[in-house]
């Protein structure tokens, strides 16, 4: 095991760092005591990936109403669209 101060932490903070990659646990040392021990995180836990969580999302982001590119049946639809809200007062 590495030994580590608290004024080493400032400046050999890269040395710090390079340890804890190799899976080395560092003590720290304050006023010639041990005060506490530095330990590399547990990476070996793949994140999850969920498709139907992803599959709900895009469905939920999805258009209520497909607009077709034609201006025929576009119109044809706004017209049935505005009739079947406002009725047939409008002119």
């Amino acid at each position: 095991m590495e030994f580590i101060t608290t004024t080493q932490l400032r400046t050999h903070s890269t040395n710090l760092v390079s340890s804890l990659a190799q899976g080395k646990s560092v003590k720290l040392v304050h006023r010639s005591k041990i005060i506490g021990d530095i330990l590399p995180k547990n990476t070996t836990t793949k994140p999850v990936f969920d498709a139907s969580r992803l599959e709900k999302a895009s469905q939920a982001a999805a258009k209520k109403y497909s607009i077709p590119y034609d201006l025929e049946t576009r119109d044809k639809l706004y017209r049935n669209r505005i009739m079947a809200k406002y009725g047939k007062s409008l002119s």
